[in-house]
């Protein structure tokens, strides 16, 4: 940046096209040590990225002593956890949501039908845009 060159202390760096790769690696050994040594660990544990879904036995431990106990393995991660009440989602709606993410630098363009490219680029391109529309669901947003 500006000429000068920033070493990161931690992680990898951003931007990275092998920082999702070994991030997802460093999460994998992470989990299976924990559930090696920890005496509970969640029979339902879902992770997609850095995002986890679990269920707890709250009788066999504490949701807080547990969450506590994985900032002690790693204390430079940070887990944050939302709690359900009254048997419902946190969700003011009781629904899981989804939404695509955009970057605030996205651009929204994709390959122009009169561009140099290959059919098949441009088909893929196309096809790519139709299996997320019909794939994933999303939330209604106003424009």
């Amino acid at each position: 940046y500006n000429g000068e060159y920033f070493k990161p202390h931690e992680g990898t760096a951003m931007g990275n096209s092998l920082s999702p790769f070994i991030a997802n690696l460093f999460m994998s050994k992470f989990e299976t040590e924990v559930k090696d040594k920890f005496e509970y660990f969640p029979r339902v544990w879902f992770r997609y990225v850095d995002d986890i879904f679990a269920v707890f036995n709250t009788k066999a431990i504490s949701l807080d002593n547990f969450v506590a106990k994985l900032i002690n393995r790693f204390p430079t991660i940070k887990f944050t956890h939302e709690v359900e009440h009254n048997e419902q989602l946190p969700n003011s709606e009781n629904k899981l949501e989804f939404d695509v993410y955009r970057k605030e630098t996205a651009t929204l363009r994709y390959i122009p039908n009169d561009s140099h490219h290959l059919f098949q680029h441009k088909m893929a391109s196309f096809n790519f845009l139709i299996h997320r529309l019909l794939n994933s669901p999303s939330v209604k947003r106003e424009v």
